[in-house]
């Protein structure tokens, strides 16, 4: 199958470690992001940043956790005290340990790339490889009905965590990706709880390394180069029926974030314009609250075709894998990217 080619940990211009045991944590900070919100590149990010590995809640012997640890995420599957940062998708999915949370970095990426990018995830089973755009034609009715079921689970997600107690970051990842500097100020900011004024002050190591963190290329900061061209250039996979029932379903968060086509001039507004100010962003929240993560709570139920029993399609169309989905090969998928770019 062609795919792109992952980063080697010998090619990471970093080493970060695990906690030691005298610095373990009880209670961790969350980075938390509906699937495919590119939380692998944030990750990145805050391992270049505080030197310490990040955790996650998913199996390490999952297929694509075990391609995020060969390629140098080392704290893929370890949620214990041996990391601070963990990465969690719940309560769109449970992870496979409980734990609790003090604080939360909540991620979020426009829904259009996002649920395009879980699709061909899915039906590929990779995290960096795109289908052929023939794929979307052929599987017209799973398209639309994962799209119209998504939209509606990217909407309660972020409805549930901006309803907690704890204190809060929401960093978009369209941000990361066009105000790196501003996105990096603000995590630093909010993991040391310092002044954002202050931070001069402050913090000036953590910005010194900041520093250096703009000088890498955006595509080594995570584990794999990702499927993305430009922000909203999946909007091309969405009829404009698709795009007037999420506008419904979600239009007010859509608009939060910035992301409404009609009212915003979402994709072309996001580059062009600053980060949301950092009053909106930013909560200070119950200092004694804490979330638990991978409790009963869940958004989906047990049976919901499109969260883990998606694989259930992917496998029933390919012979359980053995005769994969058509994908683009990397130069196509490069041409396609850079007309997206265009």
């Amino acid at each position: 199958m062609p795919h792109r080619e992952l980063r080697a940990p010998s090619q990471r211009l970093y080493r970060a470690r695990f906690l030691r045991p005298e610095e373990a944590v009880q209670r961790h900070i969350g980075l938390v992001s509906y699937p495919r919100s590119g939380n692998s590149m944030v990750r990145g990010l805050l391992e270049r940043l505080t030197g310490i590995l990040t955790g996650s809640d998913t199996k390490p012997d999952f297929t694509l956790s075990r391609s995020l640890i060969d390629y140098g995420m080392e704290g893929e599957g370890i949620c214990d005290g041996s990391v601070e940062i963990v990465k969690t998708h719940y309560p769109e999915r449970r992870g496979y340990k409980e734990f609790e949370i003090a604080k939360a970095i909540v991620l979020v990426r426009n829904p259009f790339d996002a649920i395009d990018s879980y699709f061909n995830m899915a039906f590929t089973n990779t995290h960096n490889v795109s289908l052929e755009e023939s794929i979307y034609e052929q599987f017209r009715r799973e398209w639309e009905l994962l799209v119209s079921h998504e939209i509606r689970i990217w909407a309660r997600f972020y409805t549930f965590w901006f309803t907690r107690e704890i204190p809060l970051l929401a960093i978009r990842y369209e941000d990361a990706l066009c105000h790196t500097d501003e996105v990096l100020r603000r995590m630093i900011a909010f993991y040391t709880s310092s002044d954002y004024s202050q931070l001069e002050e402050e913090e000036p190591a953590l910005l010194a390394r900041a520093r250096e963190i703009l000088t890498i290329n955006s595509n080594d900061v995570g584990p794999y180069q990702p499927r993305s061209g430009g922000v909203g250039k999946s909007l091309r996979h969405f009829s404009a029926e698709q795009i007037e029932e999420m506008c419904n379903v979600a239009g007010q968060a859509l608009k939060n974030f910035g992301y409404h086509p009609g009212l915003q001039g979402f994709p072309e507004s996001i580059a062009a314009r600053p980060p949301p100010p950092l009053r909106h962003c930013m909560r200070e929240g119950d200092d004694g609250a804490s979330v638990s993560i991978n409790a009963e709570f869940l958004l989906r139920e047990a049976d919901d075709r499109f969260g883990r029993n998606i694989s259930r399609i992917r496998k029933k169309h390919t012979n359980f894998d053995r005769n994969p989905l058509p994908v683009q090969a990397a130069e196509e998928q490069r041409s396609t990217e850079n007309e997206a770019l265009d």
